[in-house]
């Protein structure tokens, strides 16, 4: 890995695999666990993506779900890169908290539920991608059927995890609706993922 300084956000996730992963363990390198959700989405609507395309024969709806799953796909980057600003602005909010100036309590509240809402949207991404999967494994091309479960599956991990992100990030016990939200949207990519399986 270079020892330079990580790129620009807007072509942060236009780097090799291999660069975006170093930046991704590398403190400081722009990126953090809302940004590798909202990628591992990208991936998820990829598959769905691919998988619909080869269902044109046997799936009347392949291509909607595919032009869908581009869209998710384009939608997840654009989180993405959303997250890591937020995540940015939350990070040096709470740094400069510690220099004791006035008025940062309400400063920080602001960049931290931006830190929340972004995780949310990623979470919605993340289940219109485990129902359009679960629709691809069942309606699709019986040989791209694992690809579409997979999808799915890895798009509910996605939803968890960026629904862990708006937990911690609003640092509430239940009061905040978003919250609850985030886990109503959980348990229907839970659903989609069950389904696909099936």
């Amino acid at each position: 890995m270079s020892g330079g300084p990580p790129p620009a956000r807007d072509d942060l996730l236009s780097q090799p695999l291999d660069v975006l992963l170093d930046r991704l363990a590398t403190p400081g390198g722009g990126l953090a666990g809302g940004s590798a959700a909202a990628g591992v989405v990208a991936m998820a609507a990829g598959l769905v993506a691919m998988a619909a395309r080869a269902s044109h024969g046997s799936w009347p709806d392949a291509g909607g779900a595919a032009a869908q799953a581009e869209a998710l796909r384009a939608r997840a980057i654009e989180l993405a890169r959303e997250d890591a600003e937020a995540f940015e602005q939350a990070a040096l909010e709470l740094h400069a908290r510690g220099d004791g100036a006035a008025g940062r309590d309400a400063a920080l509240a602001v960049k931290l539920d931006r830190a929340a809402d972004v995780p949310l949207e990623i979470v919605r991404a993340a289940v219109d991608t485990t129902s359009l999967a679960a629709d691809a494994a069942l309606k699709g091309d019986p040989d791209r059927r694992a690809d579409a479960v997979a999808a799915c599956v890895m798009a509910e991990g996605a939803a968890r995890a960026a629904a862990h992100l708006v937990e911690v990030n609003l640092k509430v016990t239940g009061s905040d609706p978003r919250l609850a939200d985030a886990h109503e949207l959980v348990r229907g990519a839970a659903a989609d993922s069950e389904r696909a399986r099936s």
